[in-house]
């Protein structure tokens, strides 16, 4: 990125410097919260934290003999609520519950992990963090929201969708 600086003005000029490119990747995540099998509120929670060890485990798969990335499919939540940083390797709060493996797609350059997690009691859920592995793992994106509060036999789906962008 270039920055000019105007002599006679006391305005900052930031230009895209022609030969860098765009973002290469995106990342969201989208709830679904069921209550007795019914849909009562569906969230867009934006784009969120890939990791430190998210980032390096995507860099190192291209010389790795045996694809690594395609683990990072493992669920969870917590109710932790400070915001996540890019060095985190685990949640803040997990519930305890098991971590569940997603199911996986890629249509038109967006990858996609749904899951869907059960509670057997009472949760304020505010944490989510994909994993490479059931128990530990690489964390590889982690994020912090606003409550979604759950009683005993709520399920909340979780979908990570990554777009990958080309021309950058």
């Amino acid at each position: 990125m270039k920055i000019r600086i105007p002599f006679k003005k006391e305005r900052l000029w930031i230009v895209r410097d022609p030969g860098q490119g765009n973002a290469l990747f995106q990342s969201r995540l989208f709830t679904k919260h069921f209550r007795n099998g019914e849909l009562i509120e569906e969230r867009d929670l934006g784009t969120g934290v890939i990791t430190n060890a998210g980032v390096a485990l995507w860099a190192a798969d291209w010389n790795n003999a045996t694809a690594t990335i395609k683990l990072a499919t493992w669920h969870d939540s917590g109710t932790g609520i400070t915001a996540p940083t890019i060095s985190d390797t685990v949640m803040q709060t997990p519930t305890g519950n098991a971590r569940i493996t997603g199911s996986q797609s890629n249509l038109t350059n967006v990858y996609k992990t749904i899951a869907t997690l059960s509670y057997g009691s009472s949760f304020a859920i505010t944490e989510w963090g994909l994993f490479t592995a059931i128990t530990s793992g690489t964390m590889f994106d982690h994020r912090t929201f606003s409550a979604i509060n759950c009683v005993a036999g709520d399920t909340v789906q979780f979908t990570f969708a990554c777009t990958i962008v080309s021309g950058g």
